[in-house]
């Protein structure tokens, strides 16, 4: 998640119907990364802003990370 992306978790943070999607699609092994540059341009503390975001999933940048995906033959689709 980069941008706007990162306000997901933030309001699945006060939303319990947001909370619950996003536990059972962590549940079926959906991993939620969330940019780095994003949070210090936005001054978000992950620990304390995001539902169920831990240092783990934090990237350095959400467009490297997209890149070093491509590599390995994921495909980026942007809804």
């Amino acid at each position: 998640m980069q941008g706007d992306g990162v306000d997901l978790p933030a309001w699945a943070r006060q939303d319990e119907a947001a909370r619950r999607a996003a536990d059972a699609l962590k549940a079926r092994g959906v991993r939620f990364e969330v940019c780095r540059n994003t949070l210090l341009q936005r001054r978000i503390n992950p620990d304390a802003r995001l539902h169920g975001v831990g240092k783990e999933d934090v990237v350095t940048t959400a467009v490297g990370e997209i890149s070093a995906l491509e590599q390995k033959g994921y495909v980026y689709i942007k809804l």
